[in-house]
């Protein structure tokens, strides 16, 4: 699906040098230390790169490794760009955008790719688990550097170009992605173990109670406390439980 297909909320960005305005969620490469190879950029008119979000809130910053040809500048005075933050539609073969797009007009930096950032504004509402595409429209091909890295593998996302004889959006290399970061503000980073639900103290008190009254001590050895560990020998019987 291309820009002009696309029912585009346009708004104006900002450049940005500051620190993050959120919380650092997603990112590539995931070691941080790493950086993209100085020839391992495209320069086509339209990128794009999806990620799943991490956390509930507010997207409010967004960073890539990007440049332009021209002399390094400390102030972003290269080619303009459109970035879109794109709600992807899952059930599309191809990337494809679902809803409203957040659409913003910034400029890239020139000189040696390096990472910039642009604070949105206004933010971008993000759910954790949902997958997004920053997306990067360049007014023409060859203009705005993006850099990427290989042999990275990212679950939450892909990188991709477009487009192809159908005018169709092209998934990229297994395991290259463009470098990005995203930045939310609100909410809290998903618990690390996938299919892992999480309790609160009142439902763990309730499962215990409920293993202690229909098995006693045996049935409630060896369950999982409230905040998802393991604990054995959780003999509680006189304390109130039943």
């Amino acid at each position: 699906m291309t820009a002009a297909a696309t029912a585009a909320a346009l708004a104006l960005g900002f450049a940005s040098s500051a620190g993050a305005v959120g919380t650092l969620d997603q990112h590539v490469p995931q070691d941080m230390t790493r950086r993209p190879g100085s020839s391992d950029w495209f320069w086509y008119q339209q990128m794009a790169q999806t990620f799943t979000a991490g956390r509930t809130g507010q997207m409010d910053r967004v960073g890539l490794f990007e440049g332009a040809s021209g002399l390094p500048s400390s102030t972003p005075t290269g080619p303009s760009f459109r970035l879109q933050i794109w709600t992807v539609d899952p059930s599309q073969p191809t990337l494809t955008a679902k809803g409203t797009v957040a659409s913003y007009q910034f400029q890239s930096y020139t000189g040696t790719a390096d990472w910039h950032f642009w604070t949105l504004s206004p933010s971008v509402p993000v759910t954790q688990g949902t997958q997004y595409a920053i997306v990067v429209l360049a007014v023409r091909s060859f203009t705005v550097k993006w850099s990427y890295i290989t042999a990275e593998h990212y679950a939450g996302g892909a990188q991709w170009t477009c487009c192809d004889l159908q005018g169709k959006w092209m998934r990229g290399v297994t395991d290259t992605n463009f470098a990005f970061q995203t930045f939310v503000t609100g909410g809290a980073p998903a618990d690390g173990r996938a299919g892992v639900r999480r309790r609160s103290a009142d439902q763990h008190r309730q499962l215990l109670r409920h293993r202690w009254r229909y098995g006693g001590p045996e049935a409630i050895r060896r369950i999982a406390d409230p905040n998802g560990d393991q604990q054995r020998d959780v003999v509680l019987g006189a304390a109130g439980l039943r």
